[in-house]
Formats: structure tokens, sequence, C-alpha cells
């Protein structure tokens, strides 16, 4: 899964994390649930959110390069093994 992919998913169930919790808030099942989901796309984020070169974690930077190896960052290709 390329970069960008990994982005777009993480980012989709936050938003279903965030919709259980605001759609269904008066259940009280659902907002655990919807916080847990919401906390799902976190750890996504941070175990998905790496330097396709050196596998180290990029942050909240979407730069050109990555701030450890400085290698260019392609989000949009796999990277090649």
């Amino acid at each position: 899964m390329t970069l960008k992919q990994k982005e777009l998913v993480s980012a989709a169930v936050l938003i279903a994390g965030l919709l259980l919790i605001l759609l269904c808030g008066k259940h009280i099942l659902f907002w655990p649930l919807g916080l847990a989901v919401a906390l799902g796309s976190v750890v996504l984020w941070k175990r998905w959110w790496r330097c396709p070169n050196c596998g180290q974690f990029l942050g909240r930077t979407k730069g050109r390069y990555c701030p450890h190896c400085g290698k260019e960052i392609d989000y949009d290709t796999k990277k090649s093994q």
C-alpha cells in the first residue's frame, strides 16, 4: 500500500470513529466504540506513516524529503523490494 493510500485509510477510520461518537452519542455503547475506532486511526497513523526508504516515523511532516535519511519521498508508489 502506498503512503497516500495509508493516509486515506487512516483518515477514513478517524472519520468513522468521529461519526460514531457524534451520531450515536446518546447510546452508551456507541460512544466508547467510536472513541476506540478514532484512537485506532492514531495507531494506524503511527504504524504506517513511515519513510519508505529508512522506515523512520515521519511525524506530522509531509515534505518532499525524509527528515531522517534525506531521501526523496514518493507518496504514490510502493517501496521497491
